[in-house]
């Protein structure tokens, strides 16, 4: 045993004594890219990795109105003296001092003079194509010319 023992630490060691061959170099690639793309495409991959990155929520302010309740009463009580053909404009809230809020108006006195009208309490005319409307309480006894009631004005 003894001389098997000395036997196998006399012999070289790898590592210390014998070396192994080294890992395969391979051969050296040279790489080129070679781009082909539009300005377009770069562009939209900026864009897409943007959105990614950005979540937004949308809010939408709450815009006043004028209530159509309000409209068809307002209206009503108006249009219960008017014999003649008034414009409908004359019936529109005279404290509204934003835009916005004089066309939320007027939008609404519309729709209540069409219900008005629907429900026989008001008569309604346009004498031309995109004109102004004109709007008086309904007459049971018949209709009166426009004409003959815009000349008495």
């Amino acid at each position: 045993m003894r001389e098997a023992g000395a036997a196998l630490m006399a012999r070289d060691r790898l590592g210390r004594d014998v070396f192994t061959h080294g890992a395969p170099e391979g051969l050296a690639v040279d790489y080129h890219a070679v781009y082909d793309t539009s300005l377009y495409d770069l562009l939209r991959a900026y864009a897409d990795i943007r959105v990614r990155g950005s979540v937004t929520s949308m809010h939408i302010a709450k815009r006043p109105v004028y209530a159509l309740d309000e409209a068809v009463r307002r209206l009503n009580d108006l249009v219960g003296g008017a014999f003649n053909w008034t414009q409908l404009r004359d019936f529109l809230p005279t404290h509204l001092d934003d835009p916005r809020m004089r066309r939320s108006a007027l939008a609404s006195m519309f729709v209540a003079s069409l219900e008005l009208a629907r429900t026989g309490r008001a008569d309604i005319r346009q004498m031309v194509a995109y004109g102004p409307l004109y709007v008086r309480r309904r007459d049971d006894a018949g209709y009166d010319s426009m004409e003959s009631d815009n000349d008495e004005r």
